[in-house]
């Protein structure tokens, strides 16, 4: 059976910070199909990422344990677009997140304005990426 992604776009929230952010949450549900999980640990084990488009996998407090958490989600779901958000990584960590397919990082604080507005960007992104690869294929 496969599983339709919705047309808006679902969002899934990982990790303590970002599901615990009231207002990310409001504003997320207004425009997309949102589901928070608040531990990392089970995310490339189960189908919940099946009809995910954007990941926001919040790494707070797992330092360079989120890499391979990263690692497992891209595995198994690589058209999945991930936003990484920790502000423990160093530089080179971020890199290596970019590497393995993060599509955006965000430090802690991070602007949850703009956290917002990534999100969209992926969601369009996804929309038109998909419609790009059906003329790419047709042609």
């Amino acid at each position: 059976m496969t599983i339709k992604r919705p047309e808006c776009g679902h969002v899934c929230l990982a990790g303590t910070a970002v599901s615990d952010d009231a207002r990310l949450l409001r504003a997320l549900r207004g425009r997309y199909a949102v589901t928070v999980a608040t531990s990392v640990d089970f995310l490339a084990r189960t189908e919940l990422l099946a009809t995910t488009t954007v990941l926001v996998l919040d790494g707070t407090g797992l330092g360079g344990a989120v890499l391979e958490r990263l690692r497992e989600v891209k595995d198994r779901y690589p058209e999945l677009r991930v936003v990484l958000v920790d502000g423990g990584l160093k530089q080179l960590q971020v890199a290596e997140a970019f590497r393995l397919g993060a599509r955006d990082y965000f430090a802690e604080p991070y602007d949850a304005d703009l956290l917002i507005e990534r999100i969209g960007a992926l969601c369009i992104d996804e929309r038109s990426g998909s419609l790009a690869g059906q003329r790419d294929a047709a042609g």
